[in-house]
């Protein structure tokens, strides 16, 4: 009879514990600030942006090999929902950002230049590690897309 009762007790602990695992994967991760920096990449006489840190540019190089990097626009956004938030890094290139479903971290986004679609995709921010994605040919180089969370 007590092998039981202590039986009956363990599953009422254990249950209780595992259905609220299965509910936690359900729920939406918290929000993250994203990071939107776009970076012109070249070869010719430009000068680099002194902003950039250190490793982020050895990365640039090996992925793309130009000799230059300038900024040429920053902005932040904060997608909390299934609403699309557009970030402005500069006057040209917009960038609408939205979570593809709420319990997961994966964002879709569309850069454009003034209205025309130059790049869409999607991601998976993690904090700390920059995403950087390769854009179209712009003027005379490369346009390089970094996303990043920020840090608050």
């Amino acid at each position: 009879m007590r092998l039981s009762l202590i039986t009956c007790l363990l599953l009422g602990i254990l249950l209780p514990v595992t259905g609220s695992e299965a509910l936690a994967t359900d729920v939406a991760s918290p929000s993250k600030e994203i990071v939107i920096t776009l970076y012109l990449g070249q070869n010719t006489e430009i000068q680099d942006d002194p902003t950039i840190r250190p490793r982020l540019r050895e990365n640039l190089v090996k992925l793309f090999g130009y000799s230059r990097y300038q900024r040429i626009g920053i902005d932040m956004v904060y997608p909390h929902s299934n609403s699309p938030v557009t970030a402005r890094p500069n006057k040209l290139f917009s960038m609408t950002v939205y979570a593809v479903n709420p319990a997961s971290p994966r964002y879709e986004f569309e850069l454009k230049l003034e209205d025309q679609s130059v790049l869409k995709g999607s991601f998976i921010p993690k904090p700390g590690i920059p995403i950087i994605i390769k854009g179209p040919l712009y003027g005379e180089g490369q346009l390089i897309l970094v996303v990043d969370t920020a840090k608050l």
